[in-house]
């Protein structure tokens, strides 16, 4: 009986763990940017409509696929770049790391938090905050 309660109590502190680790995995929607028009920087507005509708997937076997509808020459060169590539979880700095153990995992990198019962992902080296819904 005591060796059932303890796999239990095991279990249940390896399952919250990884849940509050992995509550980024799914396929999330990016809801578009209402705010663009505030910004100035010209590269930095066309990264951030590039965004707008796509979809991005952390799968649980560590894959990543990103989907973008912008046809922009970012959009597309993000796609291609990121075809194939894993992802890597760093619980230190709560950063998302895309790409391959070739190139050390350095493709795009993502913070993912809540505010207001509402998702985001900040992209690493920017102050691109995407708001997202999750859609599986």
């Amino acid at each position: 009986m005591k060796k059932i309660l303890f796999l239990l109590m095991l279990f249940n502190f390896t399952f919250s763990q990884s849940n509050n680790e992995n509550a980024f995995i799914g396929k999330w929607q990016v809801v578009p940017n209402s705010n663009t028009k505030n910004i100035k920087n010209k590269e930095i507005k066309e990264i951030n409509q590039a965004f707008d509708n796509g979809i991005i997937e952390f799968e649980l076997n560590n894959s990543f696929k990103i989907t973008l509808k912008s046809k922009s020459e970012f959009a597309l060169m993000l796609m291609e770049m990121t075809k194939k590539n894993k992802w890597r979880y760093n619980s230190k700095k709560n950063q998302i790391m895309v790409g391959t153990d070739k190139d050390n995992y350095t493709i795009i990198g993502f913070e993912f938090f809540t505010k207001n019962n509402e998702y985001f992902f900040k992209l690493l080296e920017s102050e691109i905050i995407l708001k997202v819904l999750k859609i599986e």
